[in-house]
């Protein structure tokens, strides 16, 4: 994009212009149905720079001064960004006030991801970061464009915001671009800090009082995490983890309160989602041996307490009559040739043993992630096929989810796959840039895999290997070497045992 158009909403805003109305429906005593207010564009500006330009805008109410961040201007060097200061005043004619370079000498490589004006101080914030690199907020003068000062950030800082008593600044680290398994760096959303716990079951809450009930199991960088960061401060400190306790305290509502039976020996649980299914919530995570170690623990393991727990309220169903589905972070069956051997800690621990246990009990289908892959897999037992169904992570291409129709008299699940192709800030390009995105990361970690025991790698000779790597792995992140926009998997388990 190299046009930002202004509307007359942001108009009405900042200079007293009312916007186009209409009515709002019933309440607005007219019965209609149109919306409650149109946009009319009202002015352009143009970057100049193509496909560079206008990306993320940031206004202040006082005065109207915006500023717009853009990927690369020549004008400020080969591969530098910068960011548009304009007065918004006059919505008509936005005027440009400078052009302030974003140096990769000043804050970090990569590209301007985001920015934020102060409401009341002659300053900017801008955020500045590549994908799998750690990144940096810095500060800019508004009137003159000067260099005030710069901080740390997380892997990839992709937002950024100011308060509006303009105290405190928020970065969100997209942390993407480490590869699988890698924990994205001090600062990231998925560190295990207990303030975007209470964050995230804030948005979980108004998820579910539309209507959608929400079953919650730990990851394995979300309890007891050491990369707990608070950036805050400079250099950061550690910021508040929480505990198993505090865990199961603040998702209590997503499965932990109404539960029909809790493991005390871990965070699993039984729930029953729907009337004659039970849904088995099994705590792989070790989270227990987190402080010891000093990181957050990838591997993990279904301790011997929780299997018995397990065993015995898998009988229980088959002597009630429910049928029995599982979920757990961590794989239970092997998804492509070799996984066991290069990446041994994304499959739960004594998987064929374990496995064998809960088919015997009678658990035939699981729900696992932790890989980011969107990919299910089966296997015989002597007590009927089981199956892994593994759902991608929404925030790693192709962006999966799917959705499950069960026909519990049949003992029939259909598992339709569908993907995410356009958000708002992507409308039209979310899929190749997503995707771009994810081929960038894993070119870097592939070639440092290559080059590194035990490959040890020319670099020249890696780098021809390396696009083969990295489109297997894409691949199997789409679910197989076939990538339609939607499948659909039939699971029957067997019938119960007498």
């Amino acid at each position: 994009m190299n046009h930002l158009a202004v509307a007359a909403l942001l108009a009405a805003a900042l200079a007293g212009v009312t916007p186009a109305t209409a009515h709002a429906g019933s309440s607005s005593g007219h019965g209609d149905s149109r919306p409650f207010m149109r946009l009319v564009p009202t002015g352009t500006y143009d970057t100049g720079l193509a496909g560079n330009g206008a990306e993320i805008i940031s206004v202040r109410q006082k005065d109207a001064i915006a500023a717009v961040t853009n990927v690369r201007a020549a004008s400020c060097g080969a591969d530098t960004g910068a960011v548009d200061i304009l007065d918004l005043s006059r919505p008509a004619q936005p005027k440009l006030l400078r052009r302030v370079c974003i140096a990769p000498s000043q804050t970090a490589a990569g590209a301007p991801n985001s920015v934020a004006v102060h409401p009341t101080q002659d300053y900017f914030l801008v955020v500045v970061g590549s994908s799998g690199a750690q990144g940096v907020v810095a500060a800019y003068r508004l009137s003159d464009g000067a260099f005030l000062a710069s901080s740390p950030a997380g892997i990839l800082p992709d937002s950024v915001a100011i308060s509006p008593n303009g105290r405190f600044a928020v970065v969100a680290n997209e942390a993407e671009g480490t590869g699988v398994g890698a924990n994205g760096g001090p600062g990231s959303l998925k560190d295990g800090e207990k303030v975007n716990h209470k964050l995230l079951a804030a948005k979980l809450a108004a998820l579910q009082e539309s209507g959608v009930r929400v079953f919650v199991l730990p990851g394995n960088h979300d309890v007891e995490n050491p990369d707990a960061i608070d950036f805050r401060t400079s250099p950061p400190v550690p910021a508040a983890r929480v505990t198993p306790r505090e865990f199961a305290r603040i998702y209590e509502e997503f499965g932990y309160e109404d539960a029909i039976s809790r493991d005390p020996a871990s965070l699993s649980y039984l729930a029953e989602p729907v009337p004659g299914l039970w849904l088995f919530a099994l705590d792989s995570v070790r989270y227990e041996d987190n402080r010891s170690l000093g990181e957050p623990v990838t591997a993990g393991a279904i301790r011997p307490q929780t299997l018995a727990w397990a065993t015995h309220w898998l009988g229980e169903a088959r002597r009630r009559g429910k049928v029995a589905i599982g979920m757990m972070h961590h794989g239970l069956i092997e998804h492509f040739a070799g996984q066991s051997q290069q990446f041994p800690e994304y499959l739960v621990a004594d998987r064929q043993t374990l496995g064998d246990a809960l088919a015997a009990a009678g658990l035939h289908l699981v729900f696992t992630g932790h890989f980011h892959a969107n990919d299910a897999v089966s296997r015989p037992t002597p007590w009927g096929t089981q199956y892994d169904v593994e759902t991608g992570s929404l925030v790693t291409a192709p962006s999966p989810y799917r959705l499950v129709k069960a026909d519990l008299s049949a003992r029939r699940f259909g598992i339709a796959t569908s993907r995410v192709t356009s958000i708002p800030s992507h409308p039209a390009d979310f899929v190749p840039d997503s995707t771009g995105f994810l081929v960038s990361g894993l070119s870097g970690i592939t070639m440092a895999q290559l080059t590194s025991p035990p490959f040890n790698l020319p670099p020249a000779v890696a780098a021809q290997i390396a696009p083969l790597v990295v489109g297997g792995f894409v691949a199997h992140y789409a679910g197989d070497e076939v990538a339609p926009a939607a499948v659909t998997l039939t699971v029957t388990l067997p019938a119960p045992e007498r």
